[in-house]
């Protein structure tokens, strides 16, 4: 049985199954921590999987959400596995239009932040529609800099 690319609602333990891709590997520790995958779900989100049928565990693909940090403003991120690249169209096309639509319903301005680093995931903050705002000097736990991306309700 071939298997079939869902999007669902986020649950907990999409974080605690994901494959994490190599450049997101600091993440992990997080993604295994049960009060953290409970937290995140509560926030909302969703995720991309595989389902391969009744008798085998579906493959989590990637999975994003927008946690409100103030009033109006929220901060989206995302969790990509190493299945990523071949789903990254369909992915790519489903997180635009959550990011518009919980834009134009609960937000007005959605921040996202990217390894400077690391330019495929710039690239792709603006194939979402972000829009480059800053950078913040060692903005990670790692001491990365990070380019802040931003999408903003025009109204």
């Amino acid at each position: 049985m071939q298997a079939t690319f869902k999007l669902v609602k986020l649950e907990p333990w999409h974080l605690a199954s994901i494959e994490i891709q190599e450049h997101q590997k600091y993440f992990e520790a997080r993604c295994k921590d049960p009060a953290y995958r409970v937290a995140l779900a509560k926030e909302g989100g969703i995720t991309g999987l595989l389902d391969h049928g009744p008798d085998i565990p579906p493959t989590i693909v990637g999975m994003a959400g927008i946690m409100q940090y103030e009033e109006g403003i929220g901060y989206g991120w995302s969790v990509l596995s190493k299945y990523f690249p071949k789903y990254a169209f369909r992915i790519t096309k489903t997180i635009k239009e959550y990011c518009r639509e919980q834009l134009q319903e609960n937000f007005h301005r959605i921040e996202i932040q990217t390894q400077d680093d690391f330019a495929p995931a710039n690239r792709w903050a603006e194939m979402l529609g972000f829009e480059f705002e800053a950078m913040r000097k060692q903005g990670s736990p790692l001491r990365k800099d990070m380019r802040v991306y931003v999408m903003l309700r025009e109204d």
